[in-house]
């Protein structure tokens, strides 16, 4: 992994004379370099679900929809507000679509199955497996936090601005 590498001469790098004894003496070995930045990554970087301080609030309930709305405007269905969101622990969940079942869930059948808080504790990831009529595969679900409390959980999706649309805006009860 770490190599030796070409070493190009002053001239090849247009780096004045006077300053390459400077550069000689700053610049750190290679490896040392490579290793630094993992080092960092993996500690400073890390940002795990279990470390979230609002852990306790958000898993061990039964969150229930209340309300899908985009714009301000209500856009859940009766057969949404079945639906129950439970996070068991910091890494899996539980998404039950209730007795009443919406018509564009029909020929798919959408389990859940992992999920992380992320960007400095303030989106949720959820990853569900699927599975229907043409074939196979995940989905992944991003949520920004917008409210955690005993009673109350507000996720707005987090990905719809980039996507040029309005974001759907979920309260959930519990």
């Amino acid at each position: 992994m770490c190599e030796k590498n070409d070493h190009k001469t002053i001239k090849d790098l247009s780096i004045p004379q006077h300053a390459f004894s400077l550069l000689t003496f700053l610049k750190p070995p290679p490896c040392l370099l490579l290793w630094s930045t993992l080092i960092f990554c993996l500690f400073v970087g890390c940002n795990k679900t279990a470390d979230f301080k609002d852990l306790d609030v958000l898993t061990g309930k039964e969150w229930q929809l209340k309300s899908i709305q985009q714009d301000g405007i209500e856009i859940s269905e009766s057969c949404d507000l079945d639906d129950v969101l439970f996070f068991e622990n910091a890494s899996t969940f539980n998404y039950d679509f209730g007795t009443s079942v919406c018509d564009e869930d029909q020929g798919l059948e959408k389990t859940a199955d992992t999920f992380k808080i992320i960007d400095d504790f303030t989106t949720l990831r959820m990853k569900y497996k699927f599975t229907g009529d043409q074939g196979h595969g995940e989905l992944i679900e991003y949520w920004e936090i917008v409210e955690l409390n005993d009673s109350t959980l507000i996720l707005k999706d987090a990905l719809a601005l980039d996507n040029n649309q309005i974001p759907e805006i979920r309260t959930l009860k519990n």
